[in-house]
């Protein structure tokens, strides 16, 4: 669908809204697995591209609810979810704009010299957020559509490295082939890479989803574009540490999980 078709289907699944303006928002940071407006200046309309997207939808539109009760936060709240009379999956949802603007790393490590009481602020946000998250019970995210992964941890990883050798080592030169063989084992002799429990991920926790007061960027607002929730490795939510820097990095996990022996956290940047 195009803009205008987007438009005619929001006003006539749902005439009471009265939208002026309906603005086309870039996928950048939002998406691209729907077309996504603002409307008015003040709710987010989402219309899914395919029907993968819509089964995605539904999923979020079950367990959102739940995480909006265990995280620090704001998370999208849906408040229409207008469905597609021939499949029951959503046609679009809307949900009030959640006010920030992505929380880049050249603000993160500018607050962890310039404003070290602010940096650990925005560091107990995302630590809280993903601690709240992962409390979700595995049974709910179940019922509501997510899959329990069918491979154990390390067969997942015992998989991965059998393509790798099938279709990547092939095309290496000798001695990189061998030292990418040498660092898959060396990764499967390490029994720290297996030793977690799988809980309800975000599965894209980029800078992009990520949002901070515009004003204050000290302060976290929310986290958006749950598309991708999955259940997994609690690490796999850490890749933004990269981008953040170390010290981030091990200061959101202070927050995470205190008590833990966090260098198991390590593996965040792993083979991801």
């Amino acid at each position: 669908m195009d803009s205008i078709a987007h438009a005619l289907l929001l006003r006539e699944r749902l005439p009471q809204l009265e939208v002026a303006e309906l603005r086309l928002l870039p996928h950048y940071g939002w998406g691209g697995d729907c077309d996504v407006y603002l409307a008015d200046g003040g709710l987010i309309v989402s219309f899914p591209r395919s029907s993968e997207t819509a089964a995605a939808l539904e999923i979020e539109a079950q367990l959102l609810p739940q995480i909006a009760e265990r995280v620090p936060v704001a998370v999208p709240r849906f408040e229409h979810i207008v469905r597609d009379p021939t499949t029951a999956l959503p046609s679009f949802v809307t949900y009030p704009l959640i006010p920030g603007e992505p929380l880049r790393g050249p603000t993160v490590r500018r607050l962890e010299s310039a404003d070290p009481a602010a940096f650990d602020r925005i560091a107990r946000g995302v630590g809280g957020f993903l601690a709240g998250l992962h409390s979700l019970p595995i049974e709910r995210a179940v019922a509501a559509g997510l899959d329990v992964p069918r491979l154990s941890i390390r067969q997942g990883v015992e998989h991965q490295r059998a393509r790798i050798r099938a279709n990547l080592l092939p095309a290496l030169d000798a001695d990189e082939a061998a030292a990418l063989d040498r660092l898959l084992d060396a990764y499967l002799d390490d029994p720290a890479h297996f030793d977690w429990e799988p809980v309800v991920c975000h599965g894209d926790l980029s800078s992009d989803h990520l949002l901070a007061d515009r004003q204050s960027p000290s302060r976290l607002t929310g986290v958006i574009d749950f598309a991708d929730l999955t259940i997994g490795d609690p690490a796999g939510e850490m890749t933004w540490r990269s981008e953040y820097g170390d010290a981030f990095f091990w200061r959101v996990l202070q927050h995470y999980r205190p008590a833990d022996d966090l260098a198991a956290f390590a593996r965040a940047v792993d083979f991801r």
